[in-house]
């Protein structure tokens, strides 16, 4: 059995999630062209922008407080979460009015891609093996 780090494990997450959402970015990109044109790929852009900045702010604090004790890591998973909440409200009250995307295709961006890296970040973390106490 090979025993990672916290900081391993997160690094990996980080990597394979940003493969994962380029990806579903890509994908987004081509069947939002496809269904609404031009609208749908700026819907297809936005919703997987904010699924993608929660991503990369999660990974980034769990990369940077890797080596703190757990209940910091918590605390700044916390932080971060609300900061994204506020961000995303702030994003949603922008495109409110707007007419220059696709709403459905953002809506389904946004979940599929959400969903997608909630997933990827599941199986991560249920198979690294790390370790819960420190050998002596």
């Amino acid at each position: 059995m090979t025993i990672t780090t916290h900081e391993q494990s997160a690094k990996s997450a980080l990597v394979m999630g940003l493969v994962v959402w380029l990806g579903l970015t890509a994908i987004a990109v081509a069947i939002g062209m496809g269904v609404a044109g031009k609208p749908g790929v700026w819907a297809a852009i936005i919703g997987s922008g904010i699924s993608g900045m929660f991503f990369l702010l999660t990974a980034t604090v769990a990369l940077v407080t890797s080596a703190t004790k757990p209940t910091y890591l918590a605390g700044a998973i916390l932080g971060s979460w609300l900061v994204k909440i506020v961000v995303l409200m702030g994003v949603l009250a922008w495109l409110r009015n707007a007419d220059f995307y696709h709403r459905g295709i953002l809506f389904g961006t946004l979940v599929v891609t959400t969903f997608g890296i909630l997933i990827l970040e599941s199986v991560l973390v249920t198979r690294a093996k790390v370790p819960y106490v420190q050998p002596e």
